[in-house]
């Protein structure tokens, strides 16, 4: 029996350009390989820090409600959905979508969001690095004093802070302690001063 000329064919996702390639493109040896890989990529940094943080500012518990709602209605389906397409057609994320050509600018879009998180999430571990090398240092930590070249004259120590009226001393007596001037002078200059040097690279 004959096929009319009308008839859809299936997806291939292997093209005859790329065949080769893909024969040699390394799988994941187990099904623990695939969970771990995929639990690095989902956990991270966020999970941890930022994850608490946006829960306490919008509500608390509250905002666990629609936070759950929609990772089960949405979250995880999508997160089911890219990794049954990327496993059934190995390859990347916007020649995966050539399975449904319409919808070829969800991996147009994901490549330029992975980009854009990427950018600022290795700016946070930068942070985080530039802090942890404070900390290896056999001198009072810079956040502690205020004899830095970032320090002004509002600022005060922990210890005089606490000898002083805590309750009305940062509004009215307009006094900084430490920590706050070496985030606004030191890391947020050490970041515009990155971000100048890569815009004009």
């Amino acid at each position: 029996m004959m096929k009319s000329c009308d008839e859809e064919k299936p997806f291939q996702p292997h093209h005859s350009l790329n065949e080769k390639r893909k024969d040699e493109r390394e799988t994941w040896q187990n099904e623990r390989e695939t969970f771990l890989s995929a639990l690095g990529a989902v956990v991270g940094l966020g999970n941890i820090w930022r994850f608490p943080y946006i829960t306490y500012q919008y509500g608390g518990g509250a905002f666990l409600i629609p936070y759950v709602l929609f990772a089960l209605c949405c979250g995880i389906p999508m997160f089911f959905l890219e990794t049954s397409l990327g496993q059934y057609t190995r390859i990347n994320a916007i020649d995966a979508w050539n399975i449904i050509p319409i919808m070829k600018g969800v991996g147009i879009g994901a490549v330029f969001l992975a980009m854009y998180f990427s950018l600022y999430y290795i700016t946070v571990m930068a942070w985080a690095l530039n802090y942890f090398y404070h900390t290896l240092r056999t001198t009072d930590l810079p956040w502690t004093r205020c004899d830095n070249w970032f320090n002004t004259n509002s600022c005060i120590t922990y210890h005089q802070a606490m000898e002083m009226n805590v309750t009305g001393l940062f509004g009215k007596e307009n006094k900084t302690l430490p920590i706050v001037e070496f985030w606004k002078s030191s890391i947020s200059l050490l970041s515009f001063l990155i971000l100048s040097c890569w815009c004009y690279l």
